[in-house]
């Protein structure tokens, strides 16, 4: 018998662990990647180098192959995946709402047109107009690219004369010649995680994000990784949910999966982000299954291949904790690298991992996104204040000291 064929958009290292999932679940895998060396492409059954960014290559190489679903992990390409789906007559969401899921600005529109809470917000084009929008917001404000993640791009702007600067950050890394302007919001953020089957929502994530680092990268607004249990009250909790759930239908995503971002403000929660897409950052594949058992992308696949999903896998197993931190060495080149084997042991440690191009003689860039974090470390524990514990002190024995440029030793990574 002929297993089903999924297609896997994306060949990471972060991939890897939906190639494994899919492999596990007796998929054959097709896997692409632009990047020739993308592990993933020697782990699946049949890897391809191609730019997954190519829409019409990749249903040409989908159609080719016979594939039975397309799939990607933690990679903010919805609307590509939905549109070779529907060309090829897959399951999949409607492209215009992958589109609406992803793209910053339609996402907004669509949110405040149908009540959901999020920012008040702007969509400019030239300096002058970022300026004006500013004003009539008020100081701090955000200024983003519409269509990129991961923080690129992304500035807080305090005052008039950051304006010019943080808009042309913000192009710089968009394909579209506009910016997004937002207004800042203050409170605790949290991420989730939801699957939609048949119309139903299942939450399956909640996170409280770990911004204590937010001043020392100022203006760049870098997260530094999730925990789980959230803190937060249970009214709080529910509230948030309802929010997700809001914005979830007004998107209308009803198929798959949604990633959010909220943060709640003294007037309750607000949605930052809601992505037709599963979570980078090990979010999904390692942090909600340890403190849950719950791991999603096997459910995923399955409804990516015309599977019928069992809503059993979506409850939790158990109640523990798991955090996530990363390594934030300080720029240069780096000069010593030590401690990681003895942090790897530690109790509770589940996993760390650095960047591969880190090593002696490497140069560290300044930090300003997600994209430049150069390692994490995910520790589990009984506790939320035993697995932050673990994962805070196994990155306090990861040792990286770095060299300026005319040869001054930089201080140790300190947190």
């Amino acid at each position: 018998m002929r297993k089903k064929k999924i297609l896997l958009l994306g060949a990471g290292r972060e991939q890897l662990a939906a190639i494994h999932a899919a492999q596990e679940i007796g998929l054959s895998v097709l896997a692409v990647d632009g990047n020739l060396h993308a592990p993933g492409l020697r782990v699946a059954d049949h890897g391809v180098h191609l730019d997954i960014r190519d829409t019409d290559a990749v249903t040409m190489l989908a159609k080719a192959e016979r594939v039975d679903g397309v799939f990607c992990h933690a990679v903010e390409i919805p609307y590509i995946v939905a549109t070779v789906a529907q060309r090829l007559g897959l399951p999949g969401l409607d492209p215009e709402v992958a589109l609406r899921a992803t793209h910053k600005a339609l996402r907004y529109r669509c949110l405040a047109a149908r009540h959901v809470p999020c920012p008040r917000y702007a969509v400019v084009e030239t300096v002058d107009q970022a300026r004006e929008s500013a004003d009539l917001l008020g100081f701090p404000v955000v200024m983003k690219p519409v269509d990129n993640a991961g923080a690129r791009g992304v500035r807080k702007v305090s005052c008039p004369s950051e304006i010019d600067m943080s808009f042309h950050w913000a192009l710089r890394y968009s394909s579209e010649p506009v910016v997004l302007v937002e207004e800042w919001l203050e409170g605790p953020e949290i991420s989730t995680e939801s699957v939609i089957v048949d119309g139903q929502i299942v939450t399956t994530g909640f996170a409280d994000r770990n911004y204590a680092l937010k001043q020392r990268f100022a203006p760049y607004c870098l997260e530094d990784g999730h925990t789980i249990p959230s803190c937060l009250p249970a009214s709080d909790q529910t509230a948030v949910l309802q929010v997700v759930e809001q914005a979830i239908r007004a998107l209308g995503i009803t198929w798959g999966v949604a990633k959010g971002d909220l943060i709640l403000t003294n007037k309750g929660p607000k949605v930052l982000e809601i992505a037709a897409r599963t979570s980078g950052g090990r979010f999904c594949s390692d942090m909600v299954p340890l403190a849950t058992g719950v791991n999603i992308l096997k459910p995923l696949l399955l409804m990516a291949v015309g599977e019928t999903v069992d809503l059993d896998l979506l409850s939790p197993r158990f109640h523990r904790a798991a955090a996530q931190r990363f390594v934030w060495p300080p720029p240069g080149r780096v000069v010593h690298l030590a401690g990681i084997e003895e942090a790897k042991i530690q109790p509770g440690i589940h996993d760390i991992v650095l960047d591969e191009s880190l090593q002696i003689g490497s140069i560290i860039h300044p930090m300003t996104s997600h994209a430049d974090r150069v390692g994490h470390v995910i520790a589990s524990g009984e506790t939320r204040e035993q697995a932050v514990r673990r994962a805070e002190e196994a990155v306090q024995m990861i040792s990286i000291e770095t060299v300026d440029e005319v040869g001054v030793c930089l201080l140790p990574q300190t947190r």
